[in-house]
């Protein structure tokens, strides 16, 4: 088992308060999207299920890969403090900048759907069978540049 000096264990618990943070991050994230779209109980399930299977797989994965696989009480301690940290005093701002976005995307939906349905209903004008019918047996006819008997 590979001894850690004091400055791995420094940076070890930096490492863990940004992990954390992003576990914050994440829960707002999901916080969000699940008051925009006003789920009901089982989207509530399914986002809450998804939060805890983002933690438990960032954790592993950092138990791996940062802690070495050894098992240190003070990184899970020290993310949980980032996920306190982060409330405290970043969890607002980002909760409604994430909100805002989420109103602009749909407002910026709305706009394309309203779009789309402009730009079918000219189609429909444009290309009515009747005018096509119209346009087919205008061009049906015989130029006068091109008689039977070749240019005039």
């Amino acid at each position: 088992m590979p001894v850690f000096t004091n400055s791995q264990q420094v940076t070890l618990v930096l490492q863990s308060l940004l992990l954390g943070v992003g576990i914050g991050a994440v829960y707002d994230m999901l916080r969000a999207l699940r008051l925009h779209f006003r789920c009901g109980w089982a989207g509530v399930a399914l986002l809450d299920t998804l939060f805890w299977a983002i933690v438990l797989a960032a954790l592993f994965e950092f138990g791996l890969i940062a802690a070495a696989g050894q098992p240190r009480g003070f990184v899970l301690l020290t993310a949980a403090g980032g996920v306190g940290l982060y409330f405290a005093a970043l969890s607002e701002t980002v909760l409604e900048v994430i909100m805002r976005l989420l109103q602009a995307l749909a407002k910026l939906r709305r706009a394309v759907y309203g779009l789309r349905m402009h730009c079918q209903t000219v189609v429909k004008q444009r290309c009515s069978p009747v005018k096509i019918r119209f346009l087919t047996k205008k061009f049906e006819k015989d130029s006068f540049l091109f008689r039977k008997k070749g240019i005039k």
